[in-house]
Parts: structure tokens; C-alpha cells; sequence
């Protein structure tokens, strides 16, 4: 009786010393060999909690990766954005000011339009009136000549 007492004990207490290092999250613990008495069923259950908190971990890890992935491809995303955003303001500013230059010009083109259509009329103004003058030169030649 005091052996199979001891051996239960020790079993109890090789596997209480597993499950606490499992507990502080050490993986790598090596769980005692399982028997076939109620002692190896406490083993194998402890087993599949220790699977079950590797496959846990690595899907927590895979997890982090994504979202470091998707954080990493969200600040590209907002990269590109913000470049598109200023490139775009960059060329509406250059368009706006090559806008006000052609207005500035074709301002300065009416103005030169207006200022050569009234020395045109000027200009005929002043080619009637010496037509005139001529007809009158004319006129009066003519009558000095008769005369």
C-alpha cells in the first residue's frame, strides 16, 4: 500500500510540477510518460491542453502578423493619398495660375485690339479728310486752269 501510495503520489506531483510550468506559458515542458490508469488519462487531458495552447499561440502569432501586415499597407495606402492629394493640389494650383496668365492676356489683347481699332478709325478719319482736301486741291486746280 505505501508503495502504490508513493507511486500515485509521485505521478500526482511529477504532473502538478508539468501543469504549473504549462500554466507560466513553458511550451516546451516534456509531460510524463501516460499510462493506462486514471493518472495517464490526467496526462493525455493535460496534453491536449498544452496542444491546444501551442495552436492557440501560433494562431495569435499568425494573427499579429496580419494585422501588422494590414497596418503596414494601410500607412502605404495613406502614403499614396497624401502624394496624390498634393500632387494633385501642386498641378490645380499651377493650372489656376496658367488660367489667370491667359486671362491677363487675352485682357491685354483686347486692350490692344480696342486701341488699334480706334487708331484705325483715326486714321480713316484722317485719310477722308485728306482725300477731301485733295478733291479740294483738285477742284481748285482745275478751276485755275480754266480760269
Amino acid at each position: 500500500m505505501y508503495l502504490t501510495g508513493r507511486s500515485i503520489l509521485v505521478a500526482l506531483s511529477d504532473l502538478t510540477r508539468v501543469m504549473q510550468r504549462l500554466a507560466s506559458g513553458d511550451m516546451a515542458v516534456e509531460l510524463p510518460t501516460a499510462g493506462q490508469d486514471e493518472i495517464g488519462q490526467m496526462i493525455r487531458a493535460v496534453q491536449v491542453f498544452k496542444d491546444n495552447a501551442i495552436e492557440r499561440s501560433k494562431l495569435a502569432e499568425n494573427d499579429s502578423k496580419q494585422r501588422a501586415a494590414r497596418e503596414e499597407r494601410a500607412k502605404k495606402i495613406e502614403a499614396l493619398i497624401a502624394r496624390f492629394e498634393g500632387d494633385s493640389q501642386r498641378i490645380l494650383d499651377e493650372l489656376l495660375r496658367s488660367a489667370q496668365e491667359l486671362d491677363k492676356t487675352a485682357k491685354a489683347m483686347t486692350d490692344v485690339a480696342s486701341a488699334t481699332s480706334q487708331r484705325s478709325a483715326s486714321m480713316a478719319g484722317a485719310a477722308e479728310q485728306a482725300s477731301a482736301n485733295v478733291q479740294t486741291v483738285a477742284s481748285a486746280a482745275e478751276e485755275l486752269s480754266v480760269s
